[in-house]
């Protein structure tokens, strides 16, 4: 009987590590990930040589007040209609914000104490939340 293969991907960790490969390698440009054709295929026949396919799983988020992210959700949009693809896609949520380390204290830190600057707010890529 066949090795039947689920293959899980957490979208960013891949994609940051992709591009790292690829940047000590030499590249100057991105070099894509083939999501759709052979990406699945490479990973399956590493398994074992009998191995059958049986779907991918992708876990993403975006940050809703970047510009550049409608086009990642566009693209992660389209890649759910590839053949066996599951694409499930959150909207990143801002954390809370940094508290003092004293326990008696715990108070948000809203200003830098250091260079007086408001707080960034951070945000939590889906990946690392529930889901």
């Amino acid at each position: 009987m066949a090795t039947r293969v689920k293959i899980y991907v957490d979208f960013w960790n891949l994609q940051i590590t992709w591009n790292e490969f690829h940047a000590r390698r030499g590249a100057r440009e991105p070099v894509r990930i083939p999501w759709e054709d052979r990406f699945p295929q490479v990973l399956v026949q590493q398994v074992a040589p009998d191995a059958v396919y049986a779907g991918t799983h992708v876990y993403a988020s975006y940050h809703p007040s970047h510009g550049s992210d409608h086009r990642l959700r566009r693209f992660l949009h389209v890649m759910d209609g590839f053949t066996g693809y599951d694409v499930l896609v959150k909207e990143r949520s801002p954390r809370s914000p940094s508290k003092c380390p004293n326990p008696r204290c715990r108070k948000p830190i809203a200003v830098c104490p250091h260079c007086r600057s408001a707080s960034s707010g951070r945000w939590r890529r889906g990946s690392t939340r529930r889901w």
